[in-house]
């Protein structure tokens, strides 16, 4: 695969909406009046999303696709995030896991510390760390095809939290996805025959790449737990291979992981998603996460009443226009988070507003790092996310997987009933 795919699929996936209103305060009770009720309980309410939009007569206002399964919620936290600064240290004990060979030994460097320095001229190391950014990179040079400067095995791992894994990725993207994906709650136990020949299903592919994010991840932190989500069988010459999205979760609780602020947002919400592909069973050929990872910080159950999503219904019928009409394609209880981006904001206006603007260092590690750089707090909170349908389409070199991030979203917050749309 080309180095530079990697660089486009990272900017596409922060294509995002427009933001009709942003306000995430959890403070204070804005809807007082409305029902809630204690985490416990949360489970039977949202059971009865279908009858209860039936019963209340928002059918015409609001279209619930079929299959809709709300997610079981047993306990909440209420807590903060912080992107980690050190992510990059994992990296020998990640190359062990994911290439099943011994870091020290590949690269005869005692330390990381001490790998070549790679200043983005285009040569190309075995083992090097990011000058810029400080990423730990392995590139298997026997894989790089001279003459276009590609390859399709390497691995780099960022002080945030990025990491970037391939291995033999030489037949995706491709312009061949179908029409088609599967949430969490609704893939068929359909066997489809793989590239390599091999038959797996997709609820099989899905238990193995959170088993397999849950091995690697927990290197570096307890905290570390993913679910799947998105599971896309993509046809190429008459077989399959698979694309697996995965949501980071807390103690049974997903984050959001939707691309739904704009750049120039001056407080804006960071998606949290995590892709891998397989082209046989049990055989995987990336995994990417463009977006980082996060400490939790400070970590307190909730015990209060919080609205159910029934609840959350009767505010969006409240708050939004009365005649709009929203095609909910599935609904979940998730963390949201937020956290301060003026400064990335306001380098953004400055941006877009000259054609020969000249970034300095410090800039250029904002601008490659709009998610957070290392050590920015995220404020989080419990929040109802209805998302909706949109028309899935495919980009020019192939990819899709931007469709499921950048997409048309409202949340209510679970504490105050506070709206945040992206339509």
């Amino acid at each position: 695969m080309k180095k530079i795919v990697l660089c486009t699929l990272v900017s596409l996936l922060f294509c995002s909406c427009s933001s009709i209103s942003n306000d995430d305060s959890n403070n204070g009770n804005s809807f007082q009046g409305t029902r809630r009720v204690s985490v416990s309980e949360l489970n039977a309410d949202s059971r009865t999303i279908y009858s209860y939009v039936s019963e209340k007569g928002y059918g015409n206002k609001f279209v619930l696709s079929e299959g809709i399964k709300v997610n079981d919620v047993n306990e909440l936290y209420s807590f903060s995030l912080k992107e980690t600064s050190d992510f990059e240290k994992s990296f020998p004990k990640f190359y062990s896991c994911l290439m099943g060979k011994d870091f020290y030994k590949d690269s005869g460097a005692s330390d990381i510390s001490k790998l070549q320095v790679d200043d983005y001229s285009g040569k190309l190391f075995p083992f090097s760390i990011g000058k810029m950014y400080g990423e730990i990179q392995y590139i298997d040079l026997e894989t790089v095809d001279k003459e276009n400067n590609t390859y399709t095995t390497s691995m780099y791992a960022y002080p945030n939290g990025k990491l970037y894994y391939e291995k033999d990725a030489y037949f995706f993207p491709g312009n061949s996805f179908k029409n088609w994906y599967y949430y969490y709650s609704s893939y068929p136990d359909t066997k489809y025959t793989m590239l390599d020949g091999s038959e797996w299903t997709l609820s099989e592919a899905q238990s193995f790449a959170a088993k397999t994010y849950n091995e690697l991840y927990s290197i570096y932190s307890p905290d570390a737990s993913f679910e799947p989500y998105i599971v896309i069988p993509n046809e190429r010459d008459g077989n399959y291979y698979f694309a697996v999205i995965l949501r980071r979760e807390y103690c049974g609780v997903p984050f959001k992981c939707c691309a739904v602020s704009k750049e120039t947002d001056e407080v804006q919400s960071k998606p949290m998603f995590y892709l891998c592909y397989f082209y046989g069973k049990e055989k995987l050929t990336a995994m990417i996460n463009t977006t980082g990872f996060e400490d939790i910080i400070n970590p307190k159950q909730i015990t209060d009443k919080v609205l159910p999503v029934t609840s959350a219904l009767d505010i969006l019928d409240k708050e939004l226009a009365p005649n709009i009409i929203l095609e909910i394609d599935d609904v979940s209880l998730v963390y949201y988070n937020s956290f301060d981006a003026s400064k990335y904001a306001e380098l953004c206006k400055r941006i877009q507003s000259s054609e020969k603007y000249t970034l300095t260092e410090d800039e250029n590690l904002m601008i490659g790092q709009p998610e957070g750089l290392p050590g920015t707090e995220f404020n989080c909170f419990p929040a109802w996310e209805f998302k909706l349908k949109k028309n899935i389409q495919i980009s020019e070199d192939g990819f899709c997987s931007e469709n499921f991030y950048d997409t048309k979203a409202i949340y209510v917050n679970a504490f105050t009933g506070e709206v945040i749309t992206y339509l």
